[in-house]
């Protein structure tokens, strides 16, 4: 069996469709237009670019506060005697 929708892309035109008194070779049916896919993909895209961007930037930001306290903590013993000093706990043995 053939479906209606497909019989009404293909130009039939069943007899319940067209009204009392009319000739079928007068009747026009409209469809309406294929789904388009533009409007998703484009969201898709500007949302990964979103994402990219604000991840580049976040990513860019935590690189300039790691490197400006690479150099506080560089410049620090030579500024006022002010030293840095970190204490390592040693595992194993103690003498």
């Amino acid at each position: 069996m053939i479906r209606p929708v497909v019989q009404l892309a293909a130009g039939h035109r069943p007899a319940e469709l067209i009204p009392e008194g009319v000739h079928p070779r007068t009747v026009i049916i409209v469809q309406p237009a294929p789904r388009s896919l533009a409007r998703p993909i484009t969201l898709f895209l500007l949302f990964t670019t979103g994402s990219v961007a604000v991840l580049v930037m976040v990513l860019l930001v935590l690189q300039a506060v790691a490197t400006t306290t690479a150099a506080i903590a560089a410049a620090a013993p030579s500024v006022g005697g002010v030293s840095l000093s970190l204490k390592l706990a040693r595992k194993g043995s103690t003498k």
